[in-house]
């Protein structure tokens, strides 16, 4: 199953307050912890900007072509992560079933191939950033009576409003103008895997800072 172009069937995500997260110092001198970060957080950090480089995840990062094989690649990269955390024997079964819901996001993410859309709930609610990359907006963009008939038959997971829109372009212009700056050339998928990244990192501190 590829993704191509914008997607009509959006999930249904409400947009939220943005939490703060702060995360504590006694995490890093933990064994468990240390062995967390190692196999689990830094392999889905490398997946996540793999994004642009594999086509959505359609496709072995650098090629083009054989989705089959994309999608073992990516398959033996999370039986890799949940092998690591299943190694780690320093953490609770709390923290472990709460490592794994985080994998198992990711992964469904990866495997929807629908972009924003394909995440939980709970990222948009730490960064409510993530919206503006969401498959209405585009819809709407590229073909607004499209985006009438979905919204109207409730087919819209998220339906913007026009203030959203308008923080949503100055979001892009503000990206846009911070990366040509600094010479980056960044697009918008560069943008989005930033944001998802950052994101993921404050999953992690909310849902483990308490580990010792």
């Amino acid at each position: 199953m590829e993704r191509n172009g914008i997607l009509y069937n959006c999930l249904n995500l409400k947009k939220s307050k943005r939490q703060t997260v702060r995360g504590k110092s006694r995490w890093n001198k933990s064994p468990g912890c240390k062995m967390l970060i190692e196999e689990v957080l830094r392999p889905l950090l490398e997946i996540i900007y793999l994004y642009k480089e594999s086509n959505y995840y359609n496709y072995v990062p650098g090629t083009e072509e054989d989705s089959d094989a994309g999608w073992k690649y990516f398959e033996k990269r999370f039986r890799d992560i949940y092998c690591g955390l299943n190694q780690n024997l320093y953490i609770s079964q709390e923290v472990y079933l709460k490592v794994h819901k985080i994998i198992e996001e990711i992964q469904t993410f990866v495997r929807m191939f629908s972009g924003a859309d394909g995440l939980s709930e709970r990222y948009f609610e730490i960064n409510p950033n993530l919206l503006f990359y969401r498959c209405p907006f585009d819809l709407k963009e590229e073909d607004e009576k499209a985006y009438e008939i979905a919204r109207q038959n409730g087919l819209l997971g998220y339906v913007p409003s026009e203030e959203d829109f308008t923080r949503r372009k100055r979001y892009f212009s503000v990206k846009n103008e911070w990366s040509d700056r600094n010479n980056f050339y960044y697009d918008r998928e560069d943008f989005f895997m930033q944001e998802l990244a950052y994101t993921l990192r404050l999953v992690f501190l909310k849902e483990l800072s308490a580990l010792k």
